[in-house]
This record gives structure tokens, C-alpha cells and sequence, in this order.
């Protein structure tokens, strides 16, 4: 491979200029006294070219060369840095594009290591393109950054399910209880039906009409399905993912355009992920985590997590799994598996009604504080209201602790580690390679020593892809680090 210096698009001077607002709202802010507008536009030309002398000459000092199996980045001039990177050691390669960009051919290019990253921004497609094949051994006229053939590709229909999926309920209603007025003035618009008096009379004198009342009712929830469907249309609008033999290339967005590279080898963790809504449709969702930390921003909510498939029939995932990961979840399902243990199950419910006991007490110290007798319900109504809501909190613990405790288990199997586990009423399984396991951890207290009991990690080579197995007894460590020995 011919050595070649590489620079960055010029447009970096023009982009890294306007970027240090905070430095120009600083600057304005000690300059505000002076006597004349004449010495304001001095000032701020002065504080222009020093700002546009420093990107130039920050622009000139960075610059990366492309070895024969490595890659080596310069960066700064009052403070040169020179980091060279193996090929062998890059984790993945991420690109995106925002609108700014993609007007002038441009992306942006994280290249992710172990525990860090190096950014090459902006640079041309083309180049991009290049420095992506030179490092994953790719042939050149393979464009990763074009459109190309999809292993799995998200439609306007799952777009839709997602939408309906995400729907926060609690989001809703807070969103209701927030614009109560306006909504209220909504109602009187469009249904002649005044909400607002209704609530402050009790009722009295203004009976409701049912069915303007849940047609409004539903038309709130429909805007708040359409808000959802709209930003899963612009966060996954246009994904794709690619198998390429070792390989798994991702494209997604609609206005920041994102491309990313994953080695297979360098995969840990797969997680199947299955809502309490998804479980009705039969869908889920398939995550994955690497070896390399802060992979990516905006696709997932954890930074180091992967969504590989957002939305799918979940026997669509399994094939995948078996076909392209080599992963066949059906015969992990006939592995023997750990349960959570008889004792430790009194604790976990112990903890769930100490912390609804402790959400009584909030409300009634608050009941106490705030000046109820103003309230338009009485006393005794406000106190039957929290009181019942307090009964209907207990129910929910109880209902999800005998979920979980269900449902939490774990299997030592080969060359793989699976833990099933629930959050409230969603599914999750876990899958990590044993071979990827670091080491484990082992967390106690003087009340866990009492019960023989100890929470254990297991702690991956990278961030973000442990397994925590809660409460589990003593004695299973000794068969984790067996097992882990003869991996």
C-alpha cells in the first residue's frame, strides 16, 4: 500500500469555526461594556481571526496515513498527538452523514477501538469508502455507503408497529394532565363539552357526553401514535442490514444518514428483546453488543448496545440467528438452567413491599404538608384516592416479582452463557460467549452473608455486556468458575 498522507476536507476549517459558540457567547459576554459599536466590531473581527488562524493551522496538522495493516492519525499543533491503530485491533467502523453533509458528499467516520474511539471528520465518501475496505479486507468495488442487497430491511409496516409499540401510556397521560387546559379548550371547541368547568364542580350541573369525551379521548392518543410514528420514521427510516461473510453491515436515518461495519468475531452478547406489547404480535427485537465502547449515538439507548433488528416476527429473529450469527436458540432452550433460589425469592419480595410501604409514607408526609382543605375533593376522597392507588401499587409489585422470579434464570452451557431475565413484564434473553468473559465479580453484605447468598457478575472483555445474577447462592460461583476453567 502506497503511503500516503490523508487530509481531512477543508470544509473541517469552516465546520470547526462556527462549532465554538461557547467561546463566542463568552467572548460577547466580556466585551459587553465596551463604548462604542466601532470597538464591538473590532473586538469581534479580532476574535474571528484568531478563531479561523487556529482551525487553519489545526487543519493542516491532522491528517492519517493508511499502512499496509495499520492506520496512523496526527492531530493538534501546540500539543501533536500521533496514535497508531492495527487493523487487527478495530472493533468496527461507524459513518454518518447529517443534512449539512450529505449536501456536500461528506461523513463523518468513528473508528472504534477498545474503551475509545478516533473521529475522522469530514472526510469525502470516497475516502471513507476506501479506508473502510482497506480495514475489513473488502474487494473496492464493493461501495458500503451505497445501497446494495439487504439480509433483513425495515418497511413502512414495521415503521408503523414500532410507532404503535413505543407509545409511552405514561407519557401520554402526563402529556393529558400537563395541557389539561388547553385540552379542556379543545374539548369545548370541537365537542361543546366544557371539560374544565365539569372538573372544578365535580360534575355538578354539567353532564358529560361519553362519547364526545372518549372520542376526544382517542384522537389525543392517535396524535401521540403519529408523534411516535414520526420519530421512529426519522431514527430508522431506510435501515438496513447486510450479511457479507464475516460481516454485518447497518444503514439507517433519514436525516442524519448512518452506516456501520461489524466484525462477527468481535461480537460478545446478543440479546433477544420482547415487550409485553411486542409478545401480542409476536415480535421482538434483536440487540447485540461488541467489544468496543461508545459505538454509536442515536440508534439505541444504550450508547454500546447494537440494534441489529429493531422490530421482527420473533421466529424471523431465531432463523437469522441460526442462519447468519450461527446462534440456534432452540437448542439453548433445552439446556438446564439455574433458578433463582426458594430463599432468595423472600428477600426480592421483602424489598418490593418495603418499597411500596416507602412510596404510603411519600404520600401521606405529603398529604400532611400540602393544604388539602383548598383541594375541591374532601379530605376523606383524596385520602381513599392515594390509599387505593397505594393498594393497586402493592398488586403490581407482587404481580411482577412472581414474573420475574419466574421467568430469571441462568444456563452454563457450551461455549455460551445464557441468562433469561424480566423487566416488570418484558422478556430478555441473553446470550455471551464464555470465551469472551473476562472475569467475575462477587458482591455481598452482612444480610446476604446471613442467607448464604451473593450477587455475581460476570464481567465481558468490553462495556456495557456484563450478566448480573442476582441473589444467587454461594456455592454457584464455585460451578461459574468451573465452568469458565474448563471453557
Amino acid at each position: 500500500m502506497k503511503n500516503k498522507k490523508i487530509k481531512l476536507s477543508p470544509f473541517y476549517i469552516l465546520f470547526r469555526f462556527f462549532s465554538n459558540y461557547k467561546l463566542l457567547i463568552l467572548f460577547l459576554f466580556n466585551i459587553k461594556n465596551t463604548k462604542s459599536s466601532k470597538e464591538f466590531l473590532l473586538m469581534l473581527l479580532l476574535f474571528g481571526l484568531i478563531n479561523l488562524a487556529y482551525q487553519i493551522l489545526s487543519y493542516v496538522n491532522t491528517f492519517y496515513e493508511l499502512k499496509e495493516d495499520s492506520l496512523i492519525y496526527n492531530h493538534g499543533f501546540i500539543k501533536k498527538e500521533i496514535k497508531i491503530i492495527q487493523f487487527s485491533n478495530i472493533q468496527n467502523i461507524d459513518s454518518s452523514a447529517n443534512i449539512l453533509y450529505q449536501l456536500f458528499g461528506l461523513v463523518s467516520l468513528d473508528i472504534n477501538i477498545l474503551n475509545e474511539n478516533v473521529k475522522l471528520s469530514p472526510i469525502t465518501r470516497n475516502e471513507a469508502n476506501s479506508l473502510i475496505h482497506n480495514v475489513n479486507k473488502l474487494p473496492s468495488e464493493d461501495n458500503l455507503l451505497a445501497k446494495d442487497d439487504a439480509t433483513f430491511k425495515l418497511t413502512l409496516k414495521n415503521l408503523f408497529l414500532l410507532g404503535l409499540l413505543e407509545s409511552k401510556i405514561i407519557a401520554t397521560i402526563l402529556i393529558i394532565m400537563t395541557f389539561l387546559d388547553k385540552i379542556a379548550d379543545f374539548f369545548k371547541d370541537f365537542f361543546d363539552f366544557n371539560l374544565k368547568n365539569y372538573l372544578l364542580s365535580k360534575g355538578e350541573g354539567y353532564p358529560i357526553d361519553i362519547i364526545s369525551f372518549i372520542s376526544a379521548l382517542f384522537l389525543i392518543l392517535f396524535i401521540i401514535f403519529i408523534i411516535s410514528f414520526l420519530l421512529a420514521m426519522i431514527k430508522f427510516y431506510g435501515f438496513t442490514l447486510q450479511n457479507k461473510e464475516d460481516k454485518l453491515i447497518l444503514k439507517y436515518g433519514l436525516v442524519n444518514k448512518n452506516a456501520l461495519v461489524i466484525k462477527k468475531e468481535r461480537i460478545q452478547k446478543i440479546s433477544i428483546i420482547e415487550s409485553y406489547k411486542s409478545r401480542l404480535f409476536k415480535l421482538a427485537s434483536l440487540e447485540i453488543v461488541t467489544t468496543a465502547s461508545n459505538v454509536i449515538d442515536d440508534i439505541s439507548k444504550n450508547k454500546n448496545n447494537i440494534i441489529l433488528i429493531p422490530i421482527a416476527k420473533k421466529e424471523f429473529i431465531d432463523n437469522f440467528l441460526k442462519e447468519v450469527l450461527y446462534l440456534d436458540t432452540a437448542n439453548y432452550e433445552k439446556e438446564n438452567y439455574e433458578k433463582t433460589p426458594a430463599r432468595a425469592k423472600k428477600i426480592i419480595l421483602r424489598w418490593r413491599i418495603i418499597g411500596c410501604f416507602t412510596v404510603l409514607v411519600l404520600i401521606n408526609i405529603c398529604l400532611l404538608v400540602l393544604p388539602i382543605e383548598k383541594w375541591k375533593l374532601s379530605v376523606f376522597s383524596i385520602y381513599f384516592i392515594s390509599h387505593f392507588a397505594f393498594l393497586i401499587l402493592v398488586v403490581f409489585a407482587i404481580g411482577t416479582y412472581k414474573y420475574n422470579v419466574k421467568n430469571l434464570a441462568i444456563s452454563l452451557s457450551e461455549n455460551m452463557i445464557i441468562k433469561k431475565d424480566t423487566f416488570y413484564f418484558n422478556k430478555r434473553i441473553d446470550y455471551l460467549k464464555s470465551i469472551k468473559v473476562g472475569s467475575i465479580s462477587i458482591k455481598s453484605n452482612v444480610f446476604l452473608k446471613k442467607k448464604k447468598l451473593c450477587h455475581i457478575v460476570i464481567n465481558s472483555i468490553g462495556k456495557n455486556s456484563d450478566l448480573i445474577l442476582p441473589y444467587y447462592e454461594e456455592n454457584f460461583v464455585d460451578k461459574v468458575k468451573t465452568y469458565l476453567e474448563k471453557e
